[in-house]
């Protein structure tokens, strides 16, 4: 029991501080729709954060190092942890330690016009949240830059000598697993993504998106509808929710 703000700060920061891992349970399967397509009119957006609201962490540090090995991105492979292990093994040939990445991306900022954009969608859409395969490090600066929207993601920890030892993931498949779970909560869900490793959640969700996605993703799934700016991507919200520009919903006939 707590009875201030004070005594629940200090009763959150002694369980964080406690690090313990909490395994997650087995998704139970989604439950018939039925006599409950009625109520699901409420729209929860999900959006990915890498090269849809930020620029993607590792072409920053492949660009800051030089480094061509790091070229490798989930446009092109879409296994994350077989890439983290690849990035890993790279980066420790070439003797740059974990903190030298987490200098290089802390500085990275928000795309033009993605706080706008999130700001725009408040009114229109708030059950709003962002999902990142990558650390933590890379997304604390970012999301304070955008505003601290509420986001998924993963963390990495180095070894005794501060090279990149573990890419270690929240839970597997958590992009899928996220839409999932809010569609047994009764939402449609709009799925906002970018690479390979958000098709799945893209396949899954009542809505999916392609926010400027690389051509061999567009070859590879031709079915998902393409956005290519903010602005078209608040044209196309919009036109799910059945609303116009002003935010009002039109009239259906």
């Amino acid at each position: 029991v707590v009875r201030s703000h004070d005594e629940l700060r200090v009763k959150v920061g002694r369980i964080i501080g406690a690090n313990r891992r909490v395994m997650p349970r087995e998704l139970a399967p989604i439950a018939p729709l039925g006599e409950s397509e009625a109520s699901r009119s409420m729209w929860l957006l999900i959006c990915n954060v890498a090269s849809t609201l930020a620029p993607e962490p590792w072409p920053a540090v492949q660009q800051a190092l030089n480094i061509d090995e790091l070229k490798a991105t989930t446009a092109n492979e879409p296994d994350f942890t077989k890439l983290m292990k690849h990035r890993a093994a790279v980066l420790r040939k070439h003797g740059v330690k974990l903190q030298d990445v987490k200098n290089i991306v802390e500085k990275l900022t928000p795309l033009p016009g993605a706080k706008e954009f999130l700001e725009w969608l408040k009114p229109i859409l708030p059950r709003t949240f962002m999902l990142t395969d990558g650390f933590e490090e890379y997304a604390l600066p970012i999301f304070d830059k955008l505003g601290h929207p509420m986001v998924f993601c993963n963390f990495v920890e180095a070894d005794a000598e501060g090279y990149l030892a573990k890419h270690i993931v929240r839970t597997k498949d958590q992009k899928l697993k996220a839409v999932q779970e809010f569609q047994r909560l009764n939402f449609r869900i709009i799925a906002v993504g970018h690479s390979l490793n958000d098709i799945s959640m893209l396949q899954a969700a009542e809505r999916g998106i392609l926010y400027s996605p690389s051509e061999h993703v567009i070859k590879a799934n031709p079915g998902i509808p393409i956005v290519k700016s903010h602005a078209e991507l608040k044209a196309h919200i919009l036109d799910i929710l059945e609303m116009g520009p002003d935010g009002k919903r039109r009239k259906v006939a």
